[in-house]
C-alpha cells in the first residue's frame, strides 16, 4: 500500500509519461488509472485501474459499460462512474459536432463513426434517422425506435412524418446489430426497398442506410444498393 508522499510522486511520474509520451507511452490500466486520479484526489487507483482492465478487457469496452456494470468493481465510487460516462458522452458529441460540420455525402466516414459512437454498443437494435437538407448537411437526428437483441420495429410512415416535421430533403436510416456482424438480413434489404420506394413517392432522398456495430459498419450507399 502506497503512502500519500509515494502516490503523490507515482501520479506525477504517470503524468510526466502521458505528457511526453500521450497514450502510447502507458499501458491500458495505466490510461484508466490516470484518468481516474481526476476523480479519486488521494487514493492510489492503480489497482482498481486493472480490474477495470481485467474486466472489460480494452478501453472501448469500459467506456461502453452501463452504469450498474461499472459499480460492481470494488473501489469505483460514483465520481469514478461519472468521470468515465462523461468521456463517453463527450466522444459522441465530438463526433456529433464532425458530422454536423460537413456534406455528409462527400465524408461518410463522419457519419459512419457517430453511428457507431451512439448506438453500435447497443445491447438491443435501435433504428436511428438523420434528417439533412438540400445541401446534405445534417438538420438533426433522432433515435425512432428499440427493439431486442436481434429486431427492431420500423414504422416508414412514422420516419416520413418526422422527416416532413423537419423540412428534410434527405434522410439517412441507421440501425445496429448487437451480434456485431453488420451484414444486411434479408429483412434489411427489404426494408430499404420499401423506404427508397417511399421515400421518393415523396421527394425525400434515401441517402443511405447503414448498418452498425461497435467496431464496424456497411453502407447500402456504399455498396452501391441503392441505386
Amino acid at each position: 500500500m502506497q503512502n500519500n508522499k509515494d502516490n503523490t510522486g507515482h501520479r506525477k511520474r504517470l503524468r510526466a509519461k502521458f505528457i511526453n509520451s500521450g497514450l502510447d507511452g502507458l499501458l491500458d490500466y495505466e490510461q484508466v488509472e490516470l484518468l481516474l486520479t481526476y476523480a479519486v484526489p488521494v487514493k492510489d487507483v492503480k489497482q482498481t485501474g486493472k480490474a477495470l482492465i481485467k474486466k472489460f478487457k480494452s478501453i472501448s469496452a469500459l467506456l461502453d459499460a452501463g452504469s450498474d456494470e461499472l459499480k460492481e468493481i470494488k473501489g469505483l465510487g460514483e465520481s469514478s462512474v461519472v468521470l468515465i460516462k462523461l468521456i463517453r458522452s463527450l466522444l459522441t458529441k465530438y463526433s456529433e459536432e464532425e458530422m454536423l460540420s460537413v456534406d455528409v455525402l462527400s465524408s461518410p466516414e463522419k457519419v459512419y463513426e457517430f453511428a457507431k459512437l451512439r448506438i453500435g454498443a447497443h445491447k438491443n437494435e435501435s433504428l436511428m434517422t438523420i434528417f439533412l437538407n438540400t445541401k446534405n448537411i445534417v438538420i438533426s437526428y433522432e433515435i425512432i425506435s428499440e427493439g431486442s437483441i436481434d429486431s427492431v420495429a420500423v414504422y416508414p410512415r412514422k420516419i416520413i412524418e418526422l422527416a416532413l416535421n423537419n423540412n428534410a430533403a434527405g434522410i439517412i436510416i441507421v440501425h445496429n446489430h448487437p451480434s456485431g456482424d453488420t451484414s444486411p438480413s434479408t429483412s434489411d434489404n427489404e426494408l430499404t426497398k420499401e423506404l427508397k420506394k417511399i421515400t421518393e413517392s415523396m421527394d425525400i432522398k434515401l441517402l443511405d442506410h447503414i448498418i452498425v456495430s461497435k467496431n464496424s459498419n456497411y453502407s447500402f450507399s456504399k455498396e452501391g444498393k441503392l441505386e
